[in-house]
């Protein structure tokens, strides 16, 4: 099976990650059960999800963990519109350090192949 090296392949995983979250962080409701449901779609059907997870431990964690704290954080801001610069920050810092993990994962599986 091929590697996952390529840097393009990785922003793609991680925006759809990111991507229903940021919708509805913006208060669209509607487009973000619609970009959910795709997003959903993709990680369960996409060749590239697939080889990703069976690739990088933890990355089924990450895929599933982001896309639940961003629904979560982004209906508490829509709760709290005065917190809402806080919550964001909160929610995408948790998002980078994550993928800032699941990247070093990949590193090292790297570095043990080569």
């Amino acid at each position: 099976m091929e590697k996952i090296t390529n840097s393009r392949e990785l922003l793609y995983i991680g925006g759809v990650s990111f991507f229903p979250a940021a919708i509805l962080f913006k208060g669209m409701f509607l487009l973000y059960l619609a970009t959910l449901g795709v997003c959903l779609l993709l990680i369960k059907f996409d060749p590239l999800f697939k080889k990703f997870i069976v690739q990088v431990e933890g990355a089924k964690y990450f895929i599933y963990v982001s896309l639940t704290l961003g629904g979560i954080f982004a209906s508490i801001s829509l709760l709290y519109p005065e917190y809402k610069t806080v919550i964001v920050l909160v929610w995408f810092a948790s998002f980078v350090i994550h993928g800032v993990i699941i990247a070093d994962r990949m590193d090292f599986m790297d570095d043990d192949i080569t």
